[in-house]
């Protein structure tokens, strides 16, 4: 059973676009469980190539054109976004991508350790 995910990215604080993807941060071992999750569905995915900053690593699934990217973390990782994603979610939308990248990132490293 997948119990610990949450949505980050603009679909959780914006603003959305028609080629807005959906971020989903996942923990280490519940990753199998999504992936059987997603095969029962005949839902593709695989494994990005290049994960850069992501030791963890990244998957993704494309649902019917929509873009699904799995961010997969640690407990530290995982609070620490999770942080950053309810601080952007109080703050009004942030249009430029440059400018929420600089916010989040922000909120990323005051996160409680």
């Amino acid at each position: 059973m997948i119990t610990r995910f949450y949505v980050t990215g603009t679909a959780a604080y914006g603003p959305l676009e028609k080629d807005s993807d959906i971020d989903i941060m996942i923990m280490q071992d519940e990753v199998a469980d999504m992936k059987a999750w997603l095969d029962a569905l005949q839902i593709p995915w695989e494994v990005h190539k290049a994960c850069e900053g992501y030791e963890n690593g990244t998957f993704y699934a494309d649902f019917n054109g929509i873009k699904i990217n799995f961010i997969v973390c640690d407990e530290n990782m995982f609070q620490q976004w999770k942080y950053a994603t309810e601080k952007m979610r109080e703050l009004p939308v942030l249009h430029s991508r440059e400018r929420r990248i600089q916010v989040f990132e922000m909120f990323h490293r005051s996160a409680p350790k």
